[in-house]
C-alpha cells in the first residue's frame, strides 16, 4: 500500500482506504503478528477491519501475555505473547 502515514487513522481499513483489501488484510495482520510475536484467531481476520480494531486487539493480546508474566514471575526466553493464545 502506498498511504501517506499522515491519513491513516482509526476507522482506517479494509474498503476505506484506498489500497486496503482483503488481501492486503491478510497481508497486514501476518505482519502485525511477526512484528509484535502474537497470533490472531482466524475468525479475528474477519473482524480485524479496521487500524482501530487492529490495535485495540494487540493492546488486550500484549496485555493478556504481560499479565501472565508478572503472574508467573517468571520470563521464558522463548516466551512471546502468542505463547498465551489459546486456539
Amino acid at each position: 500500500m502506498n498511504i501517506d502515514r499522515e491519513s491513516i487513522e482509526g476507522e482506517s481499513g479494509v474498503g476505506v482506504t484506498g489500497g486496503w483489501d482483503s488481501l492486503k488484510q491478510i497481508e497486514v495482520l501476518v505482519e502485525i503478528e511477526r512484528a509484535y510475536g502474537i497470533r490472531f484467531r482466524s475468525s479475528q481476520f474477519e473482524t480485524l477491519t479496521t487500524v482501530l480494531s487492529i490495535a485495540l486487539c494487540v493492546k488486550e493480546l500484549i496485555e493478556s501475555w504481560l499479565q501472565n508474566v508478572v503472574t508467573s514471575r517468571k520470563i521464558s526466553r522463548k516466551g512471546t505473547p502468542q505463547d498465551i493464545i489459546k486456539e
